[in-house]
């Protein structure tokens, strides 16, 4: 069956007859009886009852007549909901984001997207950067935001898009006894209660390689295996740590935790990134995620 037997089909029902039906759809009366006859044996059954020049419809014509006009329906939406999706006037997007990312930055690009496409359904989900590219391959999610993880090598068929850098920043809770200092080197690090990442975690990657490139090793007294994590830990007072700067705007901001100027520091950053798959591609709904988190995500990492 196709949908081009079952317009005939219907034109018949409609017109009364092969003939008038020939004559709507620019067919022959041969060319309209074959398609009928071929549909009538992909079902195996009778659709018309003939008499003479009259013709009637079976149970089974009745009921594919039914069915059909549904089917129509359904089929002549398409257009309208293919420029409903164009416009963003429907649909649904779900992404991915480390919870950093979902602290930092993506609040501003969600009120900007819904700004713009309020009646986009928006579906979030908070995962490491691993899981987030595997949620990508399965389907799972249309795009995630990260940062880059050394420990990771990403599928050939993601699409990595860079938006931006992120510095790192030393940070110690507001009383701490080097708040006025107008320096520290990375040796002095190693007399305090420094609060180092477990191996498994990108970060202790960056601040491993901080500790290597000034010759020392990473102190290893208390180490956690998220980012929040340590921040707490700072914020009550515990320790010092090293930190993404827009992880701890807020808490800088709000005089939790201050930043130490550490020598040296300044020459280690972690690159964002905006991954979806490259052979599924992205959809409007995506796309348009990704245009506006290209131009947040810029202004939002060179404010520190």
């Amino acid at each position: 069956m196709n949908l081009n037997q079952l317009r005939v089909f219907c034109a018949i029902v409609e017109e009364g007859s092969f003939r008038q039906a020939g004559e709507k759809l620019f067919l022959s009366q041969p060319s309209v009886s074959q398609y009928i006859a071929a549909l009538e044996k992909n079902y195996d059954v009778k659709l018309f009852l003939r008499r003479g020049r009259s013709i009637s419809l079976t149970p089974e014509g009745r009921t594919l007549y039914i069915l059909a006009q549904d089917l129509f329906k359904l089929v002549d939406a398409v257009p309208e909901k293919f420029r409903e999706m164009q416009l963003l006037k429907y649909g649904e997007l779900c992404i991915g984001t480390t919870p950093t990312c979902g602290k930092t930055f993506l609040p501003l690009i969600m009120s900007e997207y819904r700004h713009k496409f309020p009646h986009i359904k928006v579906q979030i989900k908070t995962a490491n950067e691993e899981t987030l590219l595997t949620m990508i391959e399965k389907d799972e999610i249309e795009l995630a935001f990260f940062g880059h993880n050394p420990l990771l090598s990403p599928s050939s068929t993601l699409t990595m898009q860079s938006l931006g850098r992120s510095s790192f920043a030393l940070i110690a809770p507001p009383d701490h006894p080097w708040a006025q200092w107008k320096i520290i080197s990375p040796a002095q690090l190693l007399e305090e209660n420094f609060i180092s990442y477990s191996k498994d975690t990108a970060h202790y990657c960056f601040v491993n390689d901080f500790f290597l490139n000034n010759k020392l090793k990473t102190p290893r007294l208390t180490q956690v295996d998220n980012e929040e994590l340590l921040l707490q830990l700072v914020t009550q007072g515990f320790g010092m740590g090293i930190a993404m700067e827009i992880a701890v705007r807020k808490e800088v901001k709000q005089k939790e935790v201050i930043i130490l100027p550490l020598q040296n520091l300044a020459g280690i950053s972690r690159e964002i990134f905006l991954a979806h798959s490259t052979i599924k591609g992205l959809t409007y709904a995506g796309w348009e995620m990704g245009k506006i988190a290209e131009q947040i995500t810029f202004s939002f990492l060179n404010q520190g």
